[in-house]
């Protein structure tokens, strides 16, 4: 019964304490009654209990890959390096975060695989260009054609003796 009460006033206080820490490595800002308020530096922030709720995001460098995909003849899989840049416009447009963007990302490499226009500099400046509106900076974008891989074969030898 003691345990059940203290766990109660541990997650009361949560809801109520008026500071939170931001990381250097996260980007952050402050929702008043769910409205974008204020950006959040690192260090402590100060908030109004129940009436404002801190949103974080990982700020750091981050490799998105995204599994082979067949278009017809051509299997192509790319990986993206990527940096939320604005945390406040990564919230409002990417409802889903993560998975959507790698479904963006996803995309593009499907539609320039489809129409055989895939190179390094059009993936990332389509990727680029689609990321700016996201929040999201793309330091690099890399694709790989896995259909022109030659097989190898390897024969066994049978040594008579």
């Amino acid at each position: 019964m003691l345990d059940k009460l203290v766990e109660v006033l541990v997650s009361l206080w949560h809801w109520v304490m008026p500071v939170t820490v931001i990381g250097e490595e996260e980007l952050a800002f402050v929702r008043r009654l769910g409205k974008y308020h204020r950006a959040a530096p690192p260090g402590a922030v100060w908030m109004l209990p129940l009436v404002e709720h801190v949103c974080r995001v990982d700020g750091r460098l981050q490799v998105l890959d995204l599994p082979p995909q067949s278009f017809g003849p051509t299997t192509v899989s790319a990986s993206f390096r990527v940096r939320i840049v604005d945390a406040r416009l990564y919230w409002a447009s990417l409802a889903d975060g993560w998975s959507e963007l790698e479904s963006a990302f996803a995309g593009i490499v499907g539609e320039l695989a489809e129409a055989d226009a895939i190179d390094a500099k059009t993936l990332r400046r389509r990727a680029k260009a689609f990321a700016k509106g996201c929040g999201v900076e793309v330091e690099a974008a890399t694709f790989r054609d896995n259909c022109n891989a030659t097989p190898v074969r390897v024969f066994g030898v049978h040594h008579l003796g």
